[in-house]
């Protein structure tokens, strides 16, 4: 159990450093034991990103606030086009917090850090009295590395509007668990990494023109913020989207709207349209089978989105308003 002591900066506090946080992230920025890590040179222009987790519950099918807190600031260096280097990792803790579950988050964050080979070369940890903080949060910060920057100034009428799979599982598989819903066993969260894929697809292809990962918000987000920054008209089609059954039941029973649902492991890109195709055969054959054209840019100079329905109508797909579901990430 985590004592308001361990804050304290003293023997106790350096004992559970070392013991309970440290070893699990050795190597040879954090044992320089100063208050920063000294980096080497980078190749290419520098890439930061910073982000804070909150999700509730902690742990979840398909992740926990640990991977959701090493996966998300990863995940904004790779729409940026970069190649994630290093993280720092920031910890707030309620006095009276299990130190199983600590541990528990701090062994994912450990093994996708050697899995990738993105190293934790700094962090600082609270303890903060009981009823400060829910439990544990966690931020990350992110160092990465781009050759170039997307040419989002190229986006032109005819790109195609890709995502790289089904959306709404991690928003439906957190609200299940809330709810104890239980309506389908087999439905876990999307979180993962996507610098690979995005790396693999901004090396391979040089249509790649915009990425951003449709966290809260979701997909309605990321394309009212593109629509609104670049001044764009973009067309989406219902029918190219993939939804679980499990997604599309909770949709149709508690009225969610698909398009708003967050996502902790998809990305929405605009591609050249003469390398569409061609992009989503290497997604399917490399990572998703149900990555898809959801639509393209229709008009330059405007800023709206539509969609077209199952039916045939035609609809705005506004801002999101409000908040369907807190503390989702």
């Amino acid at each position: 159990m985590i004592e308001l002591a361990l804050g304290s900066g003293g023997k106790d506090f350096q004992d559970f450093l070392r013991k309970k946080i440290l070893h699990y992230f050795n190597n040879s920025f954090l044992n320089q034991k100063d208050d920063g890590a000294i980096l080497p040179k980078l190749n290419g222009h520098p890439v930061m990103a910073s982000d804070s987790f909150v999700v509730t519950p902690r742990i979840f099918p398909g992740g926990s606030l640990g991977k959701l807190a090493f996966c998300g600031t990863v995940n904004d260096l790779a729409m940026m086009g970069a190649k994630p280097l290093y993280l720092g990792l920031n910890l707030i803790i309620e006095e009276g917090f299990d130190m199983r579950e600590l541990e528990f988050h701090l062994k994912e964050i450990s093994f996708l850090s050697h899995q990738y080979q993105i190293p934790i070369v700094t962090g600082d940890t609270k303890v903060v009295s009981r009823g400060s903080v829910d439990g544990l949060f966690i931020s990350t910060t992110g160092l990465g590395e781009s050759d170039k920057k997307l040419p989002t100034e190229t986006i032109t009428v005819g790109d195609k509007i890709i995502i790289n799979g089904s959306v709404g599982d991690h928003a439906m598989t957190i609200f299940s668990q809330r709810e104890d819903l239980g309506f389908d066993s087999d439905l876990e969260s999307d979180c993962m990494a996507l610098h690979e894929i995005t790396l693999g697809l901004i090396n391979k292809y040089s249509g790649i023109k915009f990425l951003r990962d449709a966290t809260r918000g979701g997909v309605s987000a990321v394309l009212n913020e593109l629509a609104q920054e670049y001044s764009l008209s973009l067309g989406i089609y219902e029918d190219k989207f993939s939804l679980s059954p499990a997604v599309l039941s909770a949709c149709e029973l508690f009225g969610f709207d698909f398009l708003e649902l967050a996502n902790e492991g998809k990305f929405i890109a605009v591609v050249d349209e003469n390398e569409a195709e061609e992009v989503i055969e290497y997604l399917n054959q490399n990572w998703s089978q149900k990555s898809s054209i959801i639509g393209e840019v229709t008009e330059l100079n405007s800023s709206s989105v539509s969609l077209k329905t199952l039916l045939g109508a035609q609809r705005i797909v506004a801002w999101p308003q409000g908040e369907q579901l807190p503390r989702i990430c």
